[in-house]
């Protein structure tokens, strides 16, 4: 069988795995199975570490994977990432969070005390990948449906044993050329864009809607500049 092309290789589904990112992650809680908004009394947080992270990119445009072989990620991991393996987490810090909306505009305000033994978690939890400490891949998968082969951020492959070698590049960036590359170029600010906090802020705020939809009575809310 032929090897994938550079081209082949920059439009085709992708994996990429981390062996370690921050995570954060959110859900509300109340003392009784809520009728109207005032039952949610808090929201609780989780942050913590997150082990064996695998992603799988279905990579529309192939700016997709030029931003993770380039670690262009602006502090979060993108929702065009999809989470398919966590091998571990663990929780370091844990706050809770008051509920406070005027109008429209929905903000967590911190509580004095995370302890509360009557309260519950409620329905799904948000949470996202953090990079806490600009973290590489530690390797890619690229035509996850097919070859599968696994490189290393600089496009080198690996030997048996998990070395990089560096006399063998699988991706190389130079031989991009034509309409696919165009594209991935073209794509590439808006793809970046995804994984910062302003595209955080907006899967949140889509959560909370979501999760808070049959008490809103049609009312959309929009998290305020000081939530966390």
């Amino acid at each position: 069988m032929t090897a994938p092309s550079a081209n082949q290789l920059l439009t085709r589904p992708f994996e990429v795995h981390f062996s370690r990112l921050g995570i954060k992650i959110y859900q509300f809680m109340s003392v009784t199975s809520p009728t109207k908004l005032e039952d949610i009394t808090a929201v609780e947080m989780n942050m913590g570490n997150a082990f064996g992270v695998t992603f799988r990119c279905e990579n529309k445009s192939g700016a997709e994977l030029l931003c993770t072989i380039g670690n262009d990620f602006l502090g979060v991991v993108p929702s065009w990432l999809q989470m398919i393996e966590e091998q571990n987490f663990d929780v370091n810090w844990t706050e809770k969070y008051s509920i406070k909306i005027n109008g429209s505009k929905i903000a967590f305000v911190k509580k004095e005390s995370n302890e509360d033994d009557e309260e519950s978690h409620l329905g799904s939890a948000f949470a996202y990948y953090i990079f806490d400490d600009n973290q590489d891949p530690d390797y890619l998968v690229l035509d996850a449906d097919e070859s599968r082969m696994k490189i290393a951020q600089s496009g080198n492959a690996f030997d048996d044993d998990g070395n990089e070698l560096d006399d063998i590049l699988v991706f190389d960036q130079d031989e991009l050329e034509g309409e696919e590359y165009e594209l991935a170029n073209n794509s590439f600010s808006d793809v970046v864009e995804l994984s910062n906090n302003e595209a955080v802020q907006k899967n949140k705020e889509a959560w909370i809607n979501n999760e808070l939809s049959k008490l809103l009575k049609q009312k959309k809310l929009k998290l305020s500049n000081d939530s966390e």
